[in-house]
């Protein structure tokens, strides 16, 4: 069955049931980089090639932690309704 035949969005199934959803993994991978970003870009004390390995392996962490998570709650499924209707004879 495609996500379109059960109604749930591409978000919302990559949010499952995980609080925050997938927004919270954005919003962390995000501050992530920006911190970085701004060690390499105003201290100074870390070479770029240190500052993309260090981004690469909190990035992997991240999302192997989402995935696992995911895994744990994932997006509920939908339940097919059916009525029955008595028809008077």
């Amino acid at each position: 069955m495609s996500m379109a035949a059960t109604g749930i969005s591409f978000l919302d199934f990559l949010s499952g049931n995980v609080p925050g959803g997938i927004w919270i993994l954005l919003f962390a991978l995000a501050a992530t980089w920006f911190v970085l970003w701004f060690l390499y870009a105003f201290s100074h004390l870390i070479r770029l090639g240190k500052i993309l390995r260090i981004g690469s392996a909190i990035s992997v962490f991240l999302i192997g932690l989402y995935a696992l998570i995911w895994l744990k709650f994932p997006p509920p499924e939908q339940r097919t309704r059916v009525l029955v209707i008595a028809q008077p004879e």
